[in-house]
């Protein structure tokens, strides 16, 4: 069996910690690699296991699904910055995916953020209106909110407590400012609204959708994310440290 689909790998995309007072902040970079073929990558838990392309799968177990980006909030440790652990959308569904932006806050409290959004083809593009703030759903703690119908019967899988709420950016009362520099290249940028409970823990940030607009015959494409500012309410800085990601435009089960 055969598919075309979008596919972000498992992991984050970005690393952040908790600055010190007066601590001089440097811009944080890292990248989603798009494109290429015959990248596998299975959920947390999943009993399958890989070689090389094929993957091999027990008796009478359905096969692996393709998960949107929210289904894992893929910042599992305090200070990561990054997106979700896999995703994926057919190209016959208009050759899109969404990409939401996640933070593991830990302790600390978010007020403010910056981060610009590039990528290195114009085969993969960005809109503005395309750019939405935090999910609330996201933080019900159901996991079929997040995933899909009968996650809660593998509860290993699909622990139902991934995101907390983020209620000063939440879609769709509080839109973020987005100021686009290309079709390629956009800045995100919010402050929080003041609604309570105020944004901790783990969080969703954003939401932002890119386009294929052609075949990546000649990929990989970089999707590049750089955070430029993350402010709690003092105004002092958290620090980023960044991890980078994949996604992948085909994929192959056999």
């Amino acid at each position: 069996m055969r598919g075309a689909a979008l596919l972000l790998a498992a992991g984050a995309l970005l690393g952040a910690g908790a600055a010190g007072c007066g601590q001089v902040v440097q811009e944080a970079k890292g990248k989603v690699i798009i494109g290429n073929s015959g990248w596998v990558v299975l959920p947390p838990g999943h009993p399958g296991l890989l070689s090389g392309f094929t993957l091999v799968l027990p008796r009478e177990i359905s096969g692996p699904f393709v998960h949107y980006a929210s289904c894992f909030a893929g910042v599992p440790h305090p200070g990561d910055f990054g997106i979700g652990s896999s995703a994926g959308i057919t190209k016959s569904e208009g050759g899109q995916v969404e990409l939401p932006v996640n933070l593991h806050l830990g302790g600390a409290t978010l007020k403010s953020y910056r981060i610009r959004v590039k990528t290195s083809s114009a085969d993969v593009t960005l809109a503005p209106p395309r750019v939405q703030g935090s999910y609330p759903w996201l933080s019900t703690n159901n996991c079929e909110d997040r995933c899909r119908p009968g996650c809660s019967q593998f509860p290993a899988s699909y622990y139902p407590k991934q995101f907390d709420r983020a209620a000063g950016f939440e879609y769709p009362s509080h839109v973020p400012t987005v100021t686009p520099v290309s079709s390629t290249e956009l800045v995100i940028e919010a402050t929080d609204a003041g609604v309570d409970p105020p944004t901790t823990g783990v969080v969703n940030l954003c939401n932002v959708f890119i386009y294929l607009q052609s075949e990546l015959s000649a990929g990989p494409v970089d999707l590049q994310i750089i955070v430029e500012s993350l402010k709690d309410p003092a105004g002092n800085d958290i620090v980023n440290l960044p991890l980078d990601g994949l996604a992948v435009k085909n994929f192959q089960i056999q």
